[in-house]
């Protein structure tokens, strides 16, 4: 393989369409040609990663090694294929984040609620800890939101998320 080290100087192609990219005002450089250092032929292109203040923290190159059949190609790619879990529960696109919390929290609700081996006692514990494990929380208010939904405090929340184990 012809990875890159990491702290590696960049290449000079790589300074080459850093400068393309930003003297064009675009994010992808045009496709060019090139060759690794073993001399294979290459069809390259060099997407800008922008950070804070939309300034370029790094570049993200993708090479297509011409040398290889299109069969091979296909094969390697497709190989494992069969071994790629499925996402079953399908991805949910919402507008904003507070559609997103509400959407999780609905799901997660509904689940609870419909398992029998859950009692009453332990509903707000279990949506919390499962809300918990898809990371509901990372987002900016939802504490306050949840515990609006549960009709608890977000001490209580707060609680259920100290007291459940990692």
């Amino acid at each position: 393989p012809l990875h890159r080290q990491v702290g590696a100087p960049i290449t000079d192609t790589a300074l080459r369409m850093l400068k393309q990219i930003e003297d064009g005002h675009t994010m992808v450089s045009s496709a060019y040609f090139t060759h690794s250092k073993t001399g294979k032929r290459m069809r390259s292109i060099t997407q800008a990663i922008y950070g804070e203040k939309n300034r370029i923290i790094g570049l993200l190159c993708v090479n297509l090694n011409l040398d290889i059949s299109l069969t091979d190609f296909f094969q390697f790619l497709l190989n494992d294929i069969s071994s790629i879990k499925q996402n079953t529960q399908g991805e949910h696109f919402a507008e904003n984040a507070d559609e997103l919390l509400q959407q999780i929290t609905n799901q997660v609700i509904t689940e609870v609620d419909s398992d029998p081996n859950i009692s009453i006692a332990n509903r707000n514990k279990q949506i919390i800890f499962l809300l918990n494990q898809k990371g509901v929380f990372e987002l900016k208010g939802a504490i306050k939101r949840v515990a609006e939904v549960l009709g608890i405090s977000i001490h209580t929340v707060y609680m259920h998320l100290r007291n459940h184990p990692k």
